[in-house]
């Protein structure tokens, strides 16, 4: 009896022995150090992938998809002065003035030299690569169209109106729709990388993980003062001073870093499509009347694209807020009205007169009006670019300290907790 007695305490004895080490001090500490590693780790490492993804996306921006606007739209608008400066030369007379000569070459030269400068940003991209080889490999051919309207010119033949309709066809249908597909596509690159620098999905799962993170090493320090009834354990109070110190530099620098974005965008990239775009509209507005007088009205093509070109331009400028640029659009389709006026009533010389017209003529002819436009459009586009270069060097400076360094904080800040944690655990062994 005795016997079952005593193998009866022992069998109770051994379950509760049990019991008390799956409960017991060592194994909780074990527990939270599992759990401590475990929630560093994921926060490190999802710091690190953020902040690199960000960082990314903004070193696109300025090294890549940002210069690639920039040199596709010099390219665009490039080519839009050489149509309308070659058709002012033709029209100016059988010898084109010289300054029109040097503008049309000046074109000409900015055009290959940007097309050649995003060749060497493209990265293997084969449509882009397509377009700037389109352009490339055209522009002799153009030049060439222009050059034998100029001789033709020189020489007094009718015929030269016919080969500078050409070129302007060819220049039309083939050059500027791939200069500004390249800058478009280029355009939405630059947009999809300012997303990506601002999102704020990544950001929120960042900030969970950190306060997840705190959670656990709060609870942890509330668990072991009242186990071990000590009231401080400085491992764990400094990992969660560092956590906490980490997450406020975090959240000022990714938020100053997404107020440049924004403002790269608002006042970098859109205005700067916008008033691309205005500029492009407006040197094709003064070449169509050109051409139009140069041909003598006998391609109505270039009359019914002047209207709608116009109103397109004028749409753009009431969406801005730049004075200069309304009062000169507003002074283009004036000068505009007045020579449609004079081929109304038959007087085509004072027409032609007033679109060649030299700078200082009262009123003021189309060369000289065009230029006050695109000097000013030029000027906002020159603010565009430099407001995007800056608030994207701000973002990129914002996020290149958080880069590493906001994951090697975590990881830190959890070892230094494993490691407080650690020392209590010793204490048993």
């Amino acid at each position: 009896m005795a016997a079952v007695v005593e193998a009866g305490t022992v069998t109770t004895s051994g379950a509760s022995s049990r019991l008390v080490a799956v409960g017991s001090t060592p194994q909780s500490l074990r527990r939270w150090i599992a759990v401590v590693a475990f929630v560093a780790a994921i926060v490190a490492v999802t710091a690190t992938v953020v902040t690199a993804a960000r960082s990314s996306a903004l070193a696109r921006s300025a090294t890549s998809t940002g210069p690639l606007v920039l040199d596709t739209q010099m390219a665009y608008t490039a080519l839009s002065d050489a149509d309308s400066t070659a058709a002012g030369g033709l029209l100016a007379g059988p010898v084109a003035p010289a300054a029109v000569v040097a503008q049309y070459r000046r074109d000409i030269a900015t055009a290959a030299s940007a097309v050649s400068s995003a060749q060497q940003l493209t990265s293997g991209d084969p449509k882009l690569a397509a377009e700037l080889k389109t352009v490339a490999v055209g522009l002799p051919f153009y030049t060439g169209l222009v050059e034998r309207a100029s001789t033709e010119n020189r020489l007094g033949f009718p015929v030269a109106s016919a080969y500078l309709g050409e070129a302007s066809g060819y220049l039309r249908s083939t050059l500027l729709p791939a200069a500004g597909g390249a800058y478009t596509d280029e355009l939405a690159a630059l947009a999809s990388s300012q997303r990506q620098a601002s999102r704020t999905g990544p950001v929120a799962a960042l900030l969970f993980g950190a306060v997840v993170l705190l959670g656990a090493l709060v609870g942890a320090q509330v668990w072991v003062r009242n186990r071990f009834h000590r009231s401080i354990n400085i491992p764990l109070l400094t990992a969660t001073a560092i956590v906490v110190v980490t997450v406020l530099v975090a959240a000022v620098s990714i938020s100053a870093a997404d107020r440049a974005v924004t403002s790269a965008k608002s006042s970098g990239s859109s205005p700067l499509a916008a008033y691309t775009r205005a500029r492009i509209l407006a040197l094709q507005v003064r070449a169509d009347e050109e051409l139009t007088l140069l041909t003598r009205e006998s391609v109505p093509g270039y009359q019914s694209d002047l209207s709608s070109t116009l109103a397109r331009l004028q749409r753009i400028v009431n969406g801005q807020s730049d004075g200069a640029v309304t009062s000169a659009a507003a002074t283009l389709t004036s000068t505009h009205q007045l020579i449609r006026g004079y081929v109304d009533v038959g007087q085509y010389d004072r027409a032609v007169n007033l679109a060649v017209a030299p700078t200082g003529q009262k009123p003021p002819g189309l060369p000289q009006v065009s230029q006050v436009l695109d000097d000013a459009l030029s000027a906002e586009v020159s603010s565009a670019q430099r407001s995007f270069e800056t608030s994207t060097a701000t973002a990129r400076n914002e996020i290149s300290v958080l880069v590493g360094g906001l994951g090697a904080a975590v990881a830190a800040a959890g070892l230094l907790a494993i490691l407080g944690l650690l020392a209590r655990l010793r204490e048993y062994r």
